[in-house]
């Protein structure tokens, strides 16, 4: 769910955005395969890349060109200025250590999920995966504790409108795609004050997920674990776990309103 540009936009921008995105998504490509994808002159294309890579924000590979290292200083920047990490970092990464497991620090932006931090406890599994993962937001919220979570305590109005842009695509079996109960499960979430993901995301894979507010009540970011199915099941999924990560949360909201941050 992208915002869509604004009336008075600037095409060239946007322009540059679709290309580093594609770059980013083929994992470099060539000028005449970037004309396909973008839908730009190869002549205008080219442009754009000799003015990039000027600046090394692209970087020619053989024939191909892919993202350049500048890039990799304004993802840090973001990173590292993200209250809730600073904030969650130490008692998330506590939490993985404890559990075995993964712990995941998120933040939301017109309706999309970005990862800000992961960190493998000693049985975590499919770590490829989630490396790789961290390189595209996830365009869906309804079916990942930590997106669950953020859509349950976002103004209603909000959360509805989000559902309804989205198609709600089923990743699963197990995933809600019908947004009348989809938003039953909020209300559920809203009540409870964490949120399940039942393989909704990855068959085999379970998570529990909360929200970190700021003192004045907005939504800072969420945090989650994960693991296989086979061990979070039972009590331990049911009551154990959320219990802990309400509790790496309310530690996280202190050290938001106290200055007490990781870095």
């Amino acid at each position: 769910m992208n915002k869509n540009p604004p009336k008075n936009g600037v095409n060239s921008v946007i322009n540059t955005y679709t290309i580093l995105r594609a770059l980013r998504d083929e994992e470099g490509a060539t000028i005449t395969e970037l004309a396909e994808i973008v839908e730009l002159s190869p002549g205008a294309i080219h442009n754009h890349l000799s003015t990039l890579e000027s600046v090394n924000m692209v970087k020619k590979r053989g024939k191909k060109y892919v993202i350049g290292p500048e890039c990799l200083l304004f993802g840090a920047h973001v990173r590292n200025h993200a209250p809730v990490l600073q904030a969650a970092k130490g008692e998330i990464d506590s939490l993985a250590m404890e559990t075995g497991e993964i712990g995941h620090i998120y933040i939301e932006e017109n309706g999309r999920l970005f990862i800000l931090h992961e960190i493998f406890g000693e049985n975590a599994v499919s770590q490829n995966y989630h490396i790789k993962r961290r390189e595209k937001a996830h365009d869906w919220l309804h079916c990942t504790a930590s997106g669950k979570s953020i859509l349950a305590e976002m103004d209603e109005s909000r959360a509805e409108e989000l559902i309804q842009q989205s198609s709600l695509t089923e990743q699963t079996e197990n995933t809600i795609t019908n947004p009348d109960e989809l938003l039953r499960e909020l209300e559920k979430i809203r009540e409870r004050g964490y949120a399940y993901d039942r393989e909704e995301h990855i068959t085999g894979i379970r998570s529990v997920g909360t929200i970190v507010k700021h003192d004045d009540g907005s939504i800072a970011g969420s945090i989650s674990l994960s693991g296989p199915t086979t061990r979070l099941q039972d009590e331990f999924f049911e009551e154990e776990l959320p219990l802990k990560v309400k509790q790496v949360a309310n530690i996280s909201e202190v050290n938001l309103q106290t200055g007490d941050t990781f870095f």
